[in-house]
């Protein structure tokens, strides 16, 4: 077995159209990707900021570049749940280190977790906060959907409902 390589990426994607609660609007979305490669498999797994927190993409990569010794050394994820509080940077480690082991041979990750095999499951799709008339013109392209998720916040809340 040969050692783990470390690879962390910060990327800035623009958003196809703003994101939009009640407070703030969101036109791009940061990402922290963390690629741990063993053997030629690679496991990839993403870290996004979260509002309510202080730490952005740039901030998550650092925490996890902390780790790059032990992570190269062969940390697994029981020592990960100890050495990184839960978190952006924590999941997106975790996700590396799973799809890894999946990619070495050690079994799907489902059985690995004692869980099911994976089945399809029916997704939101969310209407951000706008006017009635935009929030109805969004809700109508996803007319197909079977879950919509409103973003509301606003003195109009129950006219945009209705549209």
């Amino acid at each position: 077995m040969s050692a783990t390589r470390l690879r962390v990426e910060v990327d800035r994607f623009r958003l196809h159209a703003p994101f939009v609660i009640s407070n703030f609007t969101w036109h791009h979305a940061e990402v922290c990707t963390v690629h741990l490669e063993r053997d030629g498999c690679v496991g990839r797994g993403e870290g996004v900021p979260i509002a309510y927190r202080p730490e952005g993409a740039r901030d998550i990569a650092r925490q996890v570049e902390g780790l790059r010794a032990e992570l190269e050394g062969g940390l697994d994820r029981k020592a990960l749940d100890e050495r990184l509080p839960a978190g952006p940077a924590r999941c997106a480690v975790d996700a590396a280190l799973w799809e890894l082991e999946a990619g070495l041979g050690l079994g799907p990750v489902h059985e690995r977790a004692g869980l099911p095999a994976p089945r399809t499951i029916e997704t939101a799709i969310t209407v951000v906060f706008g006017s009635p008339d935009e929030m109805a013109r969004q809700a109508s392209r996803f007319a197909d959907c079977p879950l919509l998720k409103v973003k509301l916040g606003g003195s109009r809340d129950a006219e945009a409902i209705r549209a």
